[in-house]
Formats: structure tokens, C-alpha cells, sequence
């Protein structure tokens, strides 16, 4: 995933929730509780202010899923 960004900052959450959070924020937790993880949904837009000519006026759309997980779990229709 791009580069190391602040703590608590948008690539630290993502990264918690495609690999679950570090023992030191929930050290009393359950060792034999899975990690709650799940699927990330990324947006690429333009930042405001920006003069990037990166982005189109259409978002581009990115979802990624936690490393060990099957995707069908995530977007199977019931």
C-alpha cells in the first residue's frame, strides 16, 4: 500500500482494516478471535485545489479485501 502516513491517518485505517489492529490496541483481546477486517473501498478524486490533470471528472473506484480472505465472502447476493 503507498507510503507509511501519519498515525491514525487514512493508509494507517486502511491498513487495520485489511489486517486487523495491533495487539496494542486491543492488548485484552482474545487471541483466538479473528481479526475484524473487511473490504476497503478507495475513490481516487481530485484533492480540492488541487491542479492534478491525474484525475478525470469521473472517480476511479478500487476495492481492495483483507490478504486471507476469499472476495466472494465479501459480495456474494443472499
Amino acid at each position: 500500500m503507498g507510503k507509511e502516513g501519519k498515525r491514525g491517518g487514512t493508509s494507517e485505517v486502511i491498513k487495520f482494516k485489511l489486517k486487523g489492529l495491533p495487539d496494542e490496541y486491543h492488548p485484552h483481546g482474545d487471541k483466538l478471535d479473528k481479526p475484524d477486517t473487511g473490504p476497503v473501498y478507495i475513490v481516487y478524486t481530485r484533492r480540492k485545489g488541487s491542479d492534478s490533470h491525474i484525475f478525470t471528472s469521473d472517480p476511479e473506484v478500487e476495492t481492495r479485501y483483507p490478504e486471507d480472505s476469499d472476495s466472494n465472502f465479501f459480495t456474494r447476493k443472499e
